[in-house]
């Protein structure tokens, strides 16, 4: 039994299902691939490099983007409190009002803060740096 949902086929194993549904699925995967590697081929031809060196780029590039979104992202403070003392950016919940802010956490007596609870907390992001013209 198989039913679609966004363009996608999703199957319910039955002892009697010969598994249609995912071996079309399979063949739609594979024919995306060939299309995305013939893509990243054109690429590679016109910068007059190999399609090994493009995806190799582009691993790069995923891995890159994942490391910022993790050193980016919102910690919530259910998950975890920071390792040191220091000014972080938190976010605050004061009777239902949420706002951000910078707020001092110390590792012996918590978040320097006197109404309101910290839910969220990440490292402060580096202030720009001006270049000179």
């Amino acid at each position: 039994m198989s039913e679609k949902l966004d363009g996608y086929d999703f199957c319910y194993y039955e002892e009697d299902d010969d598994s249609d549904c995912i071996c079309s699925r399979v063949d739609g995967l594979e024919a995306e691939n060939c299309k995305l590697l013939a893509h990243i081929t054109e690429i590679a031809d016109e910068l007059n490099t190999s399609p090994e060196h493009i995806i190799e780029i582009i691993r790069g590039l995923h891995d890159r983007i994942a490391d910022l979104e993790d050193a980016n992202r919102w910690i919530p403070v259910a998950e975890r409190l920071p390792d040191g003392n220091g000014f972080f950016d938190v976010s605050v919940n004061e009777g239902g009002n949420i706002y951000t802010a910078k707020h001092y956490y110390h590792t012996a007596i918590g978040w320097d803060l006197y109404y309101g609870k910290v839910t969220h907390w990440r490292a402060p992001i580096a202030q720009p740096q001006e270049r000179e013209p």
